[in-house]
């Protein structure tokens, strides 16, 4: 039996709260942007404070979303706010940004953490199961160590070529770098998924279970094709892979007999015309319509997920 999850967000709503954030975000832009292409400290800055309203706006949407959020017929209670957030996300991004990116695998334990410990259904609660080192070993040996040794290898393809450089053979191996990097991404964002999909909430555990070879192959086609039509077609490719992650996404008993699996049922189509065009309504509002676009996408991605089986929470 499918148990859809049920929303009506709307955009009115959470109008002055985005504004708030919006005006802000788009002045820092400009300052973070700069038009002679300069970066100084003041535009790095602004960069960072750019990101960090960006975070406090989207973590604003979630409060007021999660109000209008419905499953079996029950709401969620989120009990986090935005004085206890803001500060502790400053911290997580200024350490970030300090350490280099080391820091990077705590910043995103401690954010899903912070909306799960906040987030209850009938009484239930959440908590992140995976650690943060884990997540660290994965970036050091499937992003770091292979980005470090082509470096190296160009670098010496680069020295040795010295004198004797052809244009042609310098494009085929900046092609060719691309493409082992493109490659290298691909099992780092698969074992990110299992990392990022491991959460206990109200008794079962959630957890992802796409093979390596599957997931490999759906998102090099899903990229290739949004490449190959100058991204036009990656709206379909968001929804593809919403619906992939959702279907590959199971829960289990504590004692971890298999209770039931997310899906997704929404047109690849459908949800194609709408982000284009809530897109092109944002863009033509200067960012006005933001809360109905955010409303609309928001609503119709949770309406369309569905958990099959026989799920008994609180009860």
């Amino acid at each position: 039996m499918k148990n859809y999850f049920k929303a009506d967000i709307q955009g009115r709503g959470f109008f002055k709260t985005y504004i708030l954030f919006f005006i802000p975000i788009v002045v820092l832009s400009f300052f973070s942007n700069p038009a002679d292409e300069t970066r100084t400290l003041f535009s790095a800055i602004a960069s960072i404070a750019d990101s960090y309203l960006s975070m406090l706006l989207g973590f604003a949407f979630f409060c007021y979303a999660v109000k209008s959020v419905f499953f079996k017929d029950e709401g969620f209670l989120f009990e986090g706010s935005l004085g206890r957030f803001a500060p502790k996300a400053l911290k997580w991004l200024l350490l970030s940004i300090i350490t280099l990116g080391i820091y990077t695998p705590w910043y995103v334990r401690n954010y899903i953490n912070f909306y799960l410990e906040n987030l209850s259904y009938k009484n239930e609660k959440g908590e992140f199961q995976s650690r943060a080192g884990t997540l660290l070993k994965y970036m050091f040996l499937l992003v770091y160590l292979p980005v470090i040794v082509l470096t190296v290898i160009m670098a010496f393809f680069l020295i040795r070529s010295s004198g004797n450089f052809y244009p042609e053979s310098g494009f085929l191996f900046g092609a060719a770098a691309v493409v082992i990097v493109f490659l290298i991404l691909i099992p780092f964002i698969y074992f990110y998924f299992l990392w990022l999909i491991n959460i206990r909430f109200a008794g079962y555990k959630i957890t992802f279970n796409r093979s390596l070879s599957e997931t490999a192959g759906f998102l090099i086609v899903q990229i290739l094709l949004s490449i190959i039509t100058v991204f036009i077609y990656y709206p379909a490719a968001c929804v593809k892979i919403f619906k992939f992650l959702a279907e590959g996404t199971s829960l289990a008993t504590e004692a971890g007999s298999e209770a039931g699996s997310f899906g997704f049922d929404g047109p690849a189509g459908k949800g194609f015309g709408l982000l284009w065009g809530q897109a092109l309504l944002s863009i033509i509002t200067v960012g006005i319509y933001g809360p109905w676009a955010m409303s609309k996408v928001s609503s119709w991605f949770i309406s369309n997920t569905f958990i099959e089986g026989d799920i008994k929470i609180g009860e």
